[in-house]
Formats: structure tokens, C-alpha cells, sequence
């Protein structure tokens, strides 16, 4: 886990429990870096440590990686492994019922549900079946 996502669990942890003694600490003591160097050009992000690299993605972007190569290996799973298949159906879906289906929708159909929870998580039909395998085919 990178330093940037392990610092953003401990922040959601003090907001779950902002009386949690340890997390409480941890969040003073990364404003209190932040009062000493923010005349020196610190952001509240780099102090709390949340800040990342310059090649590195944000700790936003990766839940957000992870969320998407989730539902698509869930998705292709549900067809078999068979990424054409499941491309076509997500196209379908997005052309027709997924325009106005409720975010929460629930389907009695696996298939429907991972097509639906696909399009939710990632927000977008993929380009191309390609596209779709090489999602499900990576680790997050």
C-alpha cells in the first residue's frame, strides 16, 4: 500500500472516530506541520502525507482504478471470460435501459446486475472489448 493510501485510511479512520486518541494525534500532528511550513509552501495534503509524486496518480484515482478493474473482471467473469460478449452487452445496456435505470438498480439476472454495476462504477462503455479484457486481466 502506497504511503499516500495508507494516510488516507488513517484520516478516514479519525473522521469515523475523531476521539480515537492515536488518530486524533496523527491529524494534529500533521497540521501542526502544516502551520510551521505553510509560509515555506506546504500544502495541507503534503503534511497530513497524502500528496503524491509527480508520476504517481492521487489517492482518488486509484480507488476510483480499483473500483473499475473490479467490476470489469466481475463483468467478464459473468460472460465466461468472454470480453467481446460482455463488451456488446454493456453497449447495449448503455444505449437502452441504462440511460434510466436508478443507480441502485437491482436485477434478478447476474449478467443484467454486473452490466449495470460496470456502467455505475466506471461511468463509460469501453472502447473496445479489448479495452474491457485488459481491465479484468490486471491487478490492482
Amino acid at each position: 500500500m502506497s504511503d499516500s493510501l495508507a494516510a488516507i485510511d488513517r484520516l478516514r479512520g479519525f473522521v469515523a472516530d475523531p476521539m480515537n486518541p492515536d488518530a486524533a494525534g496523527w491529524v494534529a500532528e500533521g497540521l501542526a506541520r502544516y502551520l510551521e511550513h505553510a509560509a515555506d509552501g506546504m500544502r495541507l495534503e503534503e503534511a497530513l502525507g497524502l500528496a503524491v509524486g509527480r508520476d504517481a496518480w492521487p489517492w482518488w484515482r486509484l480507488e476510483q482504478r480499483d473500483r473499475e478493474r473490479d467490476a470489469a473482471r466481475k463483468l467478464v467473469g459473468v460472460f465466461g471470460g468472454d470480453h467481446r460478449h460482455a463488451h456488446q452487452q454493456v453497449a447495449r445496456y448503455a444505449s437502452s435501459r441504462g440511460r434510466v435505470a436508478a443507480p441502485d438498480a437491482q436485477y434478478s439476472d447476474p449478467a443484467m446486475q454486473a452490466v449495470h454495476d460496470y456502467l455505475q462504477a466506471t461511468g463509460r462503455v469501453p472502447d473496445a472489448a479489448i479495452t474491457l479484457r485488459r481491465a479484468a486481466d490486471r491487478d490492482s
